[in-house]
């Protein structure tokens, strides 16, 4: 009886906030019939963060250090982006008539012609070589701890991840009737191998962001199918933690409570109340690419801030505690139109341009990879991409025509108007 009553009390603080980010998330999604990436990006924001809340309405664990009192302050910061994602995607697909939306996207196998990216396929060999030296190197230590295959890993390691987001997201440009390149299909294997020895997840981004892509043009009954593979994604990447950890048992909690979002927004909002540190303007550092505080970015700064700076600590950051830190409520809402904006009008240019494609492909990995990071570490993946998809663009044939896409090569198959909505596949 006294747990229903606590579990009870709880739920009643956060109900409101939940029923506004079911409803947003409902509108989004069900409405996704064109296959935009935003309404993914908003279900993957919703787990990281809403999972540590229905945790604790659960009386289940949540991260040692998550002020409890500012649980329900948090939840409508995230009420508020769910539902700026929401209003901006149903206005933009109102703006947008069927007969406008990507039909197919600029892929070697729609764009014209046999689009060969000579320079992706090289750079992908030469990376996965590395990969593969070091996968072998780590597993000849015999080390079973993260911290300890990371030091083995070298240096690179966390390099190595940064470009790997946008190395891996730029495998949709070699997409064919029978898949990736064959350079493409080793760079992603030693990418994931190399991973799974580290015990990190960034992989399963990257690969999930591919397949949110590859069956964007498909009719609505295959694209069903992919939250069956979040689903078993997500169980996967919550087995890794559990592998990695040596202390969590694998259950329903343990799936819900991945994010460290809630600890971190709920440390920052108890911070900034209470006085104990000034908001930190990071958007203006990250303008100028200067740390914004003394102790590096701000992934650093929180483990100075709550642990004092222990050894091994790491709890990454929160996009939207970042946010708030900036500029208040008002900065979540526009950070998270800001997020909307680039998302939909990469995923409307992916049609036409290779580039555009392979930047939303990065985009939409960069993003669930930020949710517990920081808009500097967003902004630095997308400059790495941006510098590999035009070098790769640069490098295939017709090169020219396929970044500016001022001609008929260059782009997807287009339905004429003359064939009606029926005719479209993303109706």
């Amino acid at each position: 009886m006294e747990y229903f009553l606590s579990t009870l009390s709880n739920f009643q603080l956060v109900a409101p906030q939940l029923a506004i980010c079911a409803l947003a998330l409902l509108a989004i999604s069900l409405r996704n019939r064109s296959g935009y990436p935003l309404p993914y990006i908003a279900v993957f924001f919703a787990y990281f963060t809403l999972g540590p809340v229905l945790n604790w309405t659960m009386n289940a664990d949540v991260y040692v250090g998550t002020v409890v009192d500012r649980i329900p302050t948090v939840t409508w910061w995230y009420a508020a982006a769910l539902t700026t994602w929401a209003v901006m995607y149903l206005f933009w697909r109102w703006l947008l008539p069927a007969r406008h939306l990507p039909t197919k996207l600029a892929t070697a196998k729609n764009s014209g012609v046999e689009r060969t990216y000579w320079g992706l396929d090289t750079l992908n060999i030469l990376v996965s070589v590395w990969a593969a030296f070091k996968t072998f190197q780590i597993l000849s230590t015999g080390a079973t701890d993260k911290l300890l295959t990371i030091e083995a890993a070298g240096a690179f390691h966390y390099d190595y991840l940064l470009i790997q987001v946008a190395l891996g997201s730029a495998a949709i440009l070699t997409w064919k009737d029978r898949g990736f390149s064959p350079a493409t299909w080793i760079n992603l294997l030693t990418y994931s191998m190399y991973c799974l020895v580290t015990f990190e997840r960034d992989f399963i981004f990257v690969i999930f962001a591919l397949l949110i892509h590859i069956t964007a043009a498909k009719s609505s009954r295959f694209r069903l199918w992919i939250p069956f593979v979040g689903i078993v994604g997500v169980i996967g990447a919550t087995a890794i933690f559990v592998f990695r950890s040596e202390q969590e048992e694998f259950g329903i909690s343990t799936i819900l409570g991945q994010g460290s979002n809630l600890f971190i927004d709920t440390f920052i909002l108890e911070g900034l109340t209470a006085g104990n540190f000034y908001p930190i303007e990071s958007y203006w550092a990250a303008l100028f690419r200067q740390p914004p505080t003394e102790y590096g970015n701000l992934t650093n700064w929180i483990v100075y801030a709550w642990a004092g700076g222990a050894e091994g600590a790491g709890y990454g950051f929160s996009i939207i505690g970042e946010a708030y830190m900036n500029g208040g409520l008002a900065a979540v809402i526009a950070l998270s139109l800001a997020i909307g904006l680039i998302s939909m009008s990469l995923f409307r240019a992916a049609e036409r341009y290779p580039l555009a494609l392979m930047l939303s492909v990065s985009f939409t990995s960069a993003m669930m990879y930020a949710v517990r990071g920081e808009v500097a570490t967003l902004s630095t993946t997308m400059l790495v991409a941006v510098i590999i998809g035009v070098g790769a663009v640069l490098t295939s044939r017709k090169p020219t025509a396929a970044f500016l896409g001022d001609d008929a090569s260059a782009r997807s198959p287009m339905v004429s108007d003359s064939q009606g909505e029926a005719g479209l596949t993303t109706n």
